[in-house]
């Protein structure tokens, strides 16, 4: 009992000197700054901030502590007498300090005039890295080309050169950044729609990963996919005469929804089409006919048809019966044609006249050609003839002979003559047909002409020919 008495006094008498020691020195030191904090196994700095005024003659102080692996400033602030300094004062917490929790140690002022100091008290909260970071999302949609992430700093503390990983069924993003204490970021990330084309709206998970020096912690947030119907159609055609259409309609949003396409065809164009697919209905309107494909698509899914029209087939049906046509054609053509034409034409003293003209055509080459006409019952020939002259008429039978040595292929010639009456005509007036003979590769051939006919309803004014 003696012992613990005396004990008490000696270390009762050494207090109360060292109090009297500490508090020779005369300052005033103001602590402006508040919560501040430490993070463990995170070697970075905690920032305090004080006002240090000197009450007494020009001098410079020495801050120190023995908590921490650095301390800053290093070398004595000089502060002149009367005057007040701003000091930022840095402490980096030992890395093996594995407190949670208030944590209280002792930072000391000295004087480097007389070397008398006075010590600190300082309280801080140690806290580990997951206590530091807060994220929220802004909702996106669709079409939306990024997202935004906000990222806050709850802490009174510098957050310098973080590690930050963004991971998310959209995206997944690497990048580092540094935070004020209090600090509020927005970080813009790139959305991929490729990577979620096929997800549909809601809310999803997001994950940040941090890492400060050796240290990572894990955040937990959210992302708001909101809804938004986003169809896209695509056509592409590809051919004339075999034409291959593809139209598709993706969804690009993220609702489930009902898409259809429609495509028209005529009633010809319809049987040379067919379809991938089978159409989910077929309609009918007039000459038009409907194909329709309807479908419930997934975020992400198309839905996809190909049209082909084969335009080959009638096109070789049509080419077909050109070319029998033209080998019908060239078969039933003669290598000579005659066509007959007859006109009224008006001569002095008022007689009934008629002009005859005979086309001659060669479609082939051919020799020595007679061409044969007769004139008709009670009718005369004028002495006048327009085109080849006769090579031979027999007035008495009324025939009329034209001769050619030959005719080449498109040749043509044209006999004409005039034929008259002194009886007037009435009613219909039938001239015979005209005929040719001749030579085609050494065989005799024969042609033969329209049959004309004019018909006479009264008796005409002469005038001259």
């Amino acid at each position: 009992m003696k012992k613990s008495v005396i004990s008490f006094l000696i270390f009762l008498i050494i207090s109360v000197s060292l109090f009297s020691f500490v508090s020779s020195i005369n300052v005033d030191l103001k602590k402006n700054s508040d919560g501040e904090i430490m993070i463990s196994k995170v070697e970075l700095p905690t920032y305090f901030n004080f006002t240090l005024t000197n009450k007494g003659a020009n001098d410079s102080f020495l801050f120190y502590t023995f908590f921490g692996s650095d301390f800053q400033p290093m070398q004595p602030i000089q502060v002149g007498s009367g005057k007040s300094k701003n000091v930022i004062v840095t402490i980096t917490p030992r890395e093996d300090f594995m407190q949670l929790g208030i944590v209280s140690f002792d930072m000391f002022i000295q004087s480097m005039k007389d070397e008398s100091k006075f010590k600190v008290p300082i309280t801080l909260s140690f806290i580990p890295l997951s206590k530091t970071l807060k994220i929220n999302s802004l909702s996106f949609t669709p079409d939306s080309s990024s997202v935004s992430i906000i990222v806050s700093n709850n802490v009174n503390f510098y957050l310098k050169d973080v590690s930050l990983n963004f991971k998310s069924d959209f995206f997944d993003k690497d990048m580092v950044l540094s935070f004020n204490p209090y600090e509020n970021k927005i970080v813009s990330i790139p959305l991929s729609k490729e990577s979620f084309k096929s997800v549909i709206d809601g809310i999803y998970p997001l994950k940040l990963t941090a890492k400060v020096t050796n240290e990572e912690a894990i955040f937990s947030g959210t992302l708001n996919y909101s809804q938004k119907e986003i169809i896209t159609t695509n056509q592409e055609s590809n051919g004339f005469i075999i034409n291959n259409k593809i139209i598709s309609k993706t969804n690009d949003g993220n609702l489930i929804t009902k898409t259809s396409i429609v495509i028209q065809k005529n009633i010809i164009s319809r049987l040379f089409t067919k379809f991938t697919t089978t159409p989910t209905s077929v309609d009918r309107k007039g000459l038009s006919i409907y194909y329709t494909w309807e479908k419930q698509v997934n975020p992400g899914e198309t839905l996809k048809v190909e049209v082909t029209t084969n335009w080959l087939i009638p096109l070789l049906i049509i080419f077909s019966l050109f070319i029998v046509l033209v080998l019908i054609k060239q078969f039933s053509l003669k290598s000579l044609e005659l066509k007959k034409k007859v006109s009224f034409v008006k001569v002095k003293g008022g007689e009934f006249a008629l002009k005859v003209s005979v086309f001659v055509k060669a479609n082939q080459f051919v020799e020595r050609v007679n061409v044969i006409d007769r004139l008709p019952p009670l009718v005369k020939l004028h002495e006048r003839f327009g085109g080849e002259v006769p090579s031979k008429i027999e007035e008495k039978s009324g025939r009329l002979e034209w001769s050619f040595e030959k005719l080449r292929p498109g040749e043509s010639r044209v006999l004409s003559y005039i034929i008259y009456s002194k009886v007037g005509v009435l009613g219909r007036f039938v001239l015979p047909r005209a005929t040719a003979v001749y030579e085609r590769d050494g065989e005799v051939r024969d042609s033969e002409s329209n049959q004309e006919f004019f018909i006479a309803e009264q008796k005409k004014i002469v005038d001259n020919y």
